[in-house]
């Protein structure tokens, strides 16, 4: 019961802000509608995430891994551009992180990526986003307190960690300051 109760409130707490993120998005992505995931399909999302997220961090096939210095944004721009580029035409799923109370978004790829800065600064650290179907997935974690490693850059699935293998020059770094790719 209790969990009822606490989906009952989350929701409750998300109707403005989903308002606000939806028109938001919106403006950010050209998007005519960006249509909400229930928070129940979110919750289920955050635990894929979750899965996949360890598993290239712990070098599963199929998976992209980088770091990158702040001094290398320019770098992340550039291969967001091209990895927008490469699967422009998926509609995905975002969970920002007041997607605990509003649910998570469907929008375009593309859009969202140019525009990782403005996420980033509205939502804190870190872009997560997802296909559809899960199978693919890419987190840009973003801490500006590490000189070395100020950008995590996590890529999984077949299709988006074959684009992002295409799309990098970001440096292979030993563990601790950068990751490889695995195939």
């Amino acid at each position: 019961m209790s969990s009822r109760l606490n989906l009952l409130a989350r929701e409750n707490k998300g109707r403005q802000l989903a308002e606000e993120w939806v028109s938001l998005l919106q403006n950010m992505t050209g998007a005519e509608q960006v249509p909400r995931i229930s928070l129940l399909e979110r919750d289920l999302l955050i635990e894929q995430h979750k899965i996949h997220y360890k598993g290239a961090v712990e070098g599963g096939v199929n998976t992209f891994r980088r770091f990158a210095m702040g001094s290398e944004k320019a770098k992340i721009a550039a291969f967001l551009r091209c990895f927008g580029a490469t699967v422009r035409d998926k509609v995905v799923l975002y969970t920002p992180k007041p997607s605990e109370y509003c649910g998570a978004f469907l929008v375009p790829l593309g859009p969202v990526l140019q525009r990782f800065e403005e996420l980033l600064a509205l939502d804190g650290d870190v872009l997560e986003i997802a296909s559809q179907d899960q199978t693919n997935g890419l987190v840009l974690d973003w801490n500006p307190g590490d000189p070395l490693e100020t950008f995590e850059l996590v890529v999984w699935g077949k299709e988006w960690a074959g684009s992002a293998g295409v799309c990098t020059d970001l440096p292979i770094r030993p563990r601790g300051r950068g990751d490889s790719q695995q195939g």
